[in-house]
């Protein structure tokens, strides 16, 4: 009987031992790429495609894992085969080149957070909130805010490639994740905030469930806004990728399309280029052809689906529940910050009574251990009421200054229309005053400008 139990039992140890093994094989040769998308996020900070490579850019510690226990592989388009880890559903490339480049307006920071949204799949209420610590979105807000500036954005991607996660329910978090959300976390988020505050500072809010990423190249104009009041976004879009094409083929870039760009387009306008992925040394050395091979050995993660890290909380509704909760109120925190920073930046170019109350309503909110959404988004408005320029203003309204000859019609006008007429920011035609006829003669024009307050603050 004895040697039936003690046989019994090791089989059944064996059986564990066994299992153990296998469910923690650890991938060896993943495709490049993939591992970056482990990593949080946090969607107040984040830039997936950063101006300045300096600091997490939103990117957290990670809260998914890799294991290979199941023997899939997966072979690149230049012939490399790799191992494919448990947790990836699904990869394939995606048709590429300079030709797909596509031009972006922003002429408000609203439109500057809907592309950052639309970048990463973002939906639900909390994201007209998002990205307000956002390198990128402040850098973009001060040149539209107070530049008197906007923005057309053109980017491509190169030997890009596409992986889908897992369904939710049947990712599990990394270890260290869930040891955290079991240890650290007890009770509701509105009776113990800290612990799920802590939680996000290290994870972040979201996970990419599905992640692009390749070779990238992406180049910014910040353009006068009197350039965008006179030409039509048809016109700017057509000069920016114009411009666009003009950087990738003076790099080596075989292109086609049109290369012409407006001198004025140019002279008005701030570019800035961006590379990533790949060996980018090699763009200032030997160009774009010498960079693209390396791309496939160092891909950047540019665009995506994020999904929150909630979702993978399966074992616990309340702990799940209160986390979302966590985080919503993480990001309406950081738009508050936003807020204050907005109306101490009006407030320091004018005095207003009404942004001092705007202001004692932010702080008063600030405070606040947890936030109601419909209060925050409400001060949000009547922030925006106060600060944002209405595009029926911008673009409908117009000074006009209406002449007629009395008498010798030769001593006024200079040529000019009986009306002329511009819209804010902008100066009427040239009017001529001539009525003595000597030699020369008076040339003046009429605008409506703020003063300290470029009207680029649309909306």
């Amino acid at each position: 009987m004895r040697k039936i139990y003690l046989s019994t039992f090791v089989t059944i140890f064996c059986c564990l031992v066994a299992h153990v093994q296998s469910a923690t094989v650890e991938c060896s040769n993943p495709p490049p790429g993939v591992q970056k998308l482990v990593r949080g996020v946090d969607i107040t900070r984040l830039d997936m495609v950063p101006m300045q490579i300096i600091g997490s850019n939103g990117f957290m510690s990670p809260v998914l894992s890799f294991t290979c226990n199941s023997g899939r592989t997966w072979r690149s388009p230049s012939g490399s085969q790799y191992e494919l880890p448990d947790q990836v559903w699904h990869m394939t490339t995606l048709p590429s080149g300079w030709l797909s480049a596509e031009a972006t307006l922003y002429k408000s920071y609203e439109d500057i957070r809907r592309s950052m949204t639309t970048e990463v799949g973002g939906s639900g209420s909390i994201w007209k909130f998002a990205f307000s610590a956002s390198n990128n979105y402040m850098k973009f807000q001060n040149t539209i805010a107070n530049n008197s500036r906007f923005i057309s954005v053109v980017s491509a991607f190169e030997s890009a490639t596409r992986v889908d996660f897992n369904p939710s329910w049947v990712l599990e978090l990394d270890r260290f994740a869930a040891m955290f959300i079991e240890r650290r976390i007890s009770g509701t988020f509105e009776s113990n905030p800290a612990a799920y505050n802590r939680f996000i500072e290290i994870f972040g809010t979201h996970y990419l469930s599905t992640g692009q990423f390749g070779g990238y190249i992406r180049v910014s104009y910040e353009t006068s806004s009197s350039y965008f009041y006179s030409k039509s976004d048809t016109e700017v879009k057509i000069n920016a990728k114009a411009s666009f094409l003009k950087i990738v083929s003076a790099n080596g870039g075989s292109v086609s399309g049109s290369t012409t760009v407006d001198s004025r387009f140019t002279s008005e306008s701030i570019e800035t280029v961006r590379y990533f992925g790949g060996n980018t040394n090699l763009l200032s050395q030997s160009g774009i052809t010498s960079w693209q091979p390396t791309v496939d050995a160092d891909p950047w993660p540019f665009s995506g689906i994020l999904t929150p890290i909630s979702d993978l909380i399966s074992t616990d509704e309340t702990k799940r529940v209160s986390m979302v909760k966590a985080v919503n109120n993480h990001v309406m925190k950081s738009h508050l910050d936003e807020l204050d920073r907005l109306v101490r930046t009006a407030q320091s170019k004018f005095g207003n009574p009404v942004l001092d109350t705007l202001l004692n309503r932010i702080n008063a909110q600030k405070i606040k251990a947890i936030l109601v959404e419909s209060e925050v988004e409400s001060l949000s408005q009547d922030v925006a009421l106060q600060l944002i320029v209405p595009e029926w203003f911008r673009t409908n309204t117009q000074l006009c200054y209406k002449w007629r000859a009395d008498g010798d019609g030769g001593q006024c006008g200079g040529g000019a229309a009986n009306l002329l007429c511009a819209t804010p920011n902008l100066m009427t035609p040239f009017y001529r005053d001539d009525s003595d006829r000597r030699g020369g003669g008076c040339r003046m024009q009429w605008g409506i400008h703020p003063a300290g307050f470029p009207l680029g603050l649309t909306k």
